[in-house]
């Protein structure tokens, strides 16, 4: 009988762990990949349409690195568009591009990832920081940031882990912010492009209530069960 009442007991465990299931990732970000030619869902600093070393040109979209404004970076890979700034300007200013997005209820983890191109061969001051921002409690993590010097056009893959964020920013909304930051003003040739942003958000289901009832039940039997197990 004792044998039977431990199977019963693990047979109880592996239904609970089954109805603690995880839905499918959800994408957080809109048009992160800028496919749809424009800056749809997102929001820029508004700094201008100019042309380096005249004015300051804003975030823009493209099919060509040749729409930084300044020095061109690297034209889009696998897709037909990307996001690009001057990475230069009439400092010190800061080119930010940014979106708020929901955090669903009862995410318990995620990931960060997005491509990076730049050309920077004069002033490592300039810099991109990328964060995300509760828009509730006002926490933050800083998900990147480095200088943009680089003499190596091609795209990078960026990211890692955020699972502890996201759990922590469950049901509110938080801000995905590009800050490309110029300290001086047109101190030499520069360019910054990125490309498919993405925050992939892992969600547990809630069990049902018929599941939470049976299972219940089944804890109230096994309890009935043990109680009436004869001393030895």
């Amino acid at each position: 009988m004792k044998a039977i009442k431990l199977v019963s007991s693990a047979m109880l465990i592996s239904t609970l762990c089954a109805t603690a299931a995880f839905a499918a990732p959800s994408q957080l970000v809109n048009n992160g990949g800028f496919e749809t030619g424009t800056l749809a869902g997102w929001s820029t600093t508004g700094l201008g349409t100019g042309i380096c070393p005249i004015a300051n040109q804003e975030w823009n979209v493209s099919t060509t690195g040749t729409a930084t404004g300044c020095t061109a970076v690297a034209d889009p890979l696998g897709s037909a568009f990307a996001a690009y700034v001057q990475n230069d300007g009439t400092g010190p200013l800061t080119y930010k591009l940014s979106q708020s997005f929901g955090v669903a209820a009862g995410t318990t983890g995620g990931a960060f990832s997005f491509d990076l191109s730049s050309f920077n061969d004069a002033d490592s001051g300039r810099t991109l920081n990328v964060s995300l921002t509760d828009e509730i409690s006002l926490a933050s993590v800083t998900l990147y940031s480095a200088s943009t010097t680089s003499l190596d056009i091609s795209w990078q893959t960026l990211g890692g882990d955020i699972s502890a964020f996201l759990a922590g920013a469950a049901g509110n909304s938080v801000l995905l912010s590009f800050d490309n930051f110029i300290p001086s003003t047109w101190t030499g040739p520069a360019g910054l492009g990125i490309d498919n942003v993405s925050i992939l958000a892992e969600v547990s289901t809630v069990p049902e209530p018929a599941s939470l009832a049976l299972f219940g039940l089944g804890l109230a039997g096994l309890a009935a069960s043990r109680r009436k197990q004869p001393k030895n």
